[in-house]
């Protein structure tokens, strides 16, 4: 067997293999001998292999023994790497070239990292143990984010009742200051100066801008209610309709004119999506323009959800402050120019994170109107609702 022969028969083979002439000459070499013997894929053909042996007097006694059998003759050597690591093999030789007239003898060996069975079983084990203690983890976190998810129930439910609870005991006295300063008012005004008439004026005000800022409060706090419910899709044409309707008197004086594109079903409570477009449509009157107000809604279909845009030719807002409008109590305006606590926009924030959804405003600055949009699952989008509702919101 020559080289040229030996390279087609033996090269691509996972194993060692060696031709090898009687005198211990590497006469050729695989890749993976090559790889063995720290040499590189090139292979060690053209060398003695006793130079790369522990032991060489083992392996010529081995070599020895394959001259006489066709068979493979099972045998051991010990391997020193280019690097000087040892590595013991188990080796198979038998002779391939008988000798014939001048022609030498030629040797076939095969061989096995002894270590590569242990080596793969220790990795294996400690593979194993790894994703053992990797499991652990995951299952005391687990647990601590069920604990943690628990007590995060218990205190939203607990601040939803404290909240309602502060906001009915608030809101009563907060009533009568606000009736019976109306009353001394009415009843005295004429018997008084108008100096103390605008201080009973500021305390009425007053009273009612308290009662307005604890009933946002507690819609805020309320923004999420309904999380145990099951979420199916809904007719956001019927929702907007709703909100229309809630909304009417403010339309009619105001002389909107309402445009709408197709809406897709959204898998959203309907009390959440009704919230939604009386804030985002209240929001596109109140800041109106001179000219007679025109909103149009419209929906586009994304990646991971449905986008409903609401856009105005209202007052618009600045670039810079396009982030600041969803904080809650966060107000570029004054009371007197446009009434409200501010929270309206943090509570359309607060829902549309409830469902993994995103929330945000594009104007082209002062006097250029403005559009919301904001993203909310669809029916074909149902399979990552729950997903993102228990990342945002647990419970």
């Amino acid at each position: 067997m020559g080289p040229v022969e030996f390279q087609r028969c033996y090269r691509v083979l996972p194993e060692p293999m060696l031709l090898v002439s009687s005198a211990g000459e590497v006469v050729a070499s695989n890749p993976a001998a090559g790889e063995l013997f720290g040499r590189g894929a090139a292979g060690i053909s053209g060398v003695r292999l006793f130079e790369f042996v522990a032991d060489p007097e083992k392996l010529t006694r081995f070599l020895a023994q394959c001259q006489r059998t066709s068979e493979m003759l099972p045998g051991a050597v010990v391997i020193r790497r280019a690097d000087g690591s040892i590595v013991p093999c188990r080796a198979e030789g038998a002779l391939v070239r008988p000798q014939d007239g001048n022609e030498l003898s030629q040797i076939l060996l095969r061989l096995a990292n002894k270590q590569t069975t242990t080596s793969r079983f220790v990795a294996l084990t400690e593979r194993i143990e790894a994703l053992n203690k990797e499991i652990a983890d995951r299952r005391r976190a687990q647990s601590a984010l069920a604990e943690s998810n628990e007590a995060l129930r218990r205190a939203n439910a607990d601040l939803e009742q404290f909240a309602y609870s502060a906001s009915h005991d608030l809101r009563e006295p907060l009533r009568m200051v606000a009736v019976y300063s109306d009353m001394l008012k009415r009843k005295y005004q004429d018997r008084i100066d108008t100096q103390a008439n605008e201080y009973l004026e500021f305390a009425i005000e007053g009273a009612r801008r308290m009662e307005a800022l604890i009933g946002d409060l507690l819609a805020y706090t309320q923004a999420v209610n309904g999380a145990d419910e099951p979420i199916t899709a809904v007719n956001t044409d019927a929702v907007l309709d709703r909100a229309l309707s809630n909304l009417s008197g403010r339309i009619e004086q105001s002389g909107t004119i309402i445009q709408r594109g197709p809406l897709p079903p959204l898998c959203v409570l309907d009390a959440h999506l009704l919230q939604l477009f009386q804030n985002l449509i209240g929001n596109a009157i109140k800041y109106r323009s001179r000219q007679a107000p025109v909103i149009r809604v419209t929906a586009s279909l994304q990646k991971n959800g449905w986008r409903i845009s609401v856009h105005d030719n209202g007052i618009g807002i600045a670039p810079e402050y396009t982030e600041q409008v969803f904080g809650i109590f966060k107000r570029l305006h004054t009371w007197e120019a446009y009434p409200g606590t501010g929270i309206g926009l943090a509570i359309c924030q607060k829902i549309i994170h409830r469902y993994g959804g995103r929330i945000w405003i594009e104007s082209d600055g002062e006097g250029h109107g403005s559009t919301f949009h904001f993203t909310l699952p669809g029916p074909e989008h149902v399979s990552g609702v729950e997903k993102r509702q228990a990342e945002h919101f647990p419970g």
